[in-house]
C-alpha cells in the first residue's frame, strides 16, 4: 500500500459510507494500526463524508465523492473531493464548549472532532470542487 493509492468513487449517499469504512479498515490493518488509531481515522473519515452528504449534496441532484486512500513514510492521506456546495469546514466557528448546553448552537461538534483526531487537515476549493486532505501518523 506504502505509495499507491486506493481511490474510491462513491455517490453522496451514506448507503456508501459500509463500503468506505472496509476499505479504510483494510488498509488499517494491513499497517498493523493500532485500534484507537484506526476508530480516530474511521470518525474523521466518517464525519466528514456525512457532513458532504448531509450539507454539500442536499439539492436533490445526484452527487459524486471521491476518496483517496494513500500511506507514505508512516503517514495516512485520505483526500476527499466532493462536487457538492463550495464550503470549507474548518472555516467553521468552533463551538463554545463552556456555554451553558442550552444556549449552545446545534452542530460544529464533529468537524471539532475530526479537527482534534487528525494531525493536519487543509481545504482547498479546485475548479467546482471541494478538497479536504486530512493526514494522521499511523505508525
Amino acid at each position: 500500500m506504502q505509495g499507491q493509492p486506493v481511490i474510491l468513487s462513491l455517490k453522496g449517499d451514506c448507503a456508501e459510507l459500509p463500503r468506505l469504512i472496509e476499505e479504510l479498515r483494510g488498509i488499517g490493518e494491513g499497517l498493523g494500526m493500532t485500534g484507537r488509531t484506526l476508530n480516530q481515522v474511521e470518525v474523521a473519515l466518517e464525519e466528514h463524508f456525512s457532513n458532504i452528504v448531509f450539507h454539500g449534496c442536499g439539492d436533490g441532484a445526484e452527487h459524486s465523492i471521491q476518496v483517496s486512500l494513500s500511506v507514505d513514510n508512516g503517514v495516512l492521506t485520505m483526500e476527499i473531493v466532493d462536487d457538492g456546495i463550495a464550503h470549507n469546514p474548518l472555516e467553521n466557528p468552533l463551538p463554545d464548549r463552556n456555554a451553558p448546553l442550552e444556549q449552545r448552537k446545534t452542530g460544529q461538534l464533529g468537524v471539532l472532532l475530526m479537527r482534534k483526531l487528525m494531525d493536519e487537515c487543509h481545504y482547498a476549493r479546485q475548479g467546482d470542487r471541494n478538497v479536504l486532505t486530512m493526514k494522521k501518523r499511523v505508525r
